[in-house]
């Protein structure tokens, strides 16, 4: 008789502990933490970017940089500039949805004439 209590007993602790993987909740916020962190890099790398910029910009008033090296190094970070502000805009369409569903429902507006 204790056997089947134990056997009983293991059976739902394996079922409260599988019941999360297998309705996906798990998948969904390590998909958000995951999503979370990758914005947190990308803003990390465009303040990174920035800065690079505006030492170039310096570096070039001063005459520290002559003119080629000055536009080959503006045209490189400002291309990495641009493809981590797309990126960081693909996120948060990605997140909107989710973030929809948790606002305010939105109110139409007037046609405009």
């Amino acid at each position: 008789m204790s056997t089947w209590v134990i056997l009983a007993v293991a059976a739902g602790v394996v079922w409260f502990l599988a019941r999360p993987l297998l309705s996906g909740q798990a998948t969904t916020a390590s998909r958000e933490r995951a999503e979370r962190g990758r914005l947190r890099d990308l803003l990390a790398a465009k303040e990174a970017t920035y800065s690079a910029l505006k030492e170039i910009e310096f570096d070039h008033l001063t005459r520290k940089l002559d003119e080629k090296d000055y536009q080959t190094l503006r045209t490189q970070y400002r291309a990495q500039a641009v493809r981590l502000l797309q990126e960081i805009d693909a996120l948060h369409v990605e997140a909107a949805p989710t973030a929809k569903k948790r606002g305010a429902p939105r109110r139409k507006q007037a046609p405009v004439r």
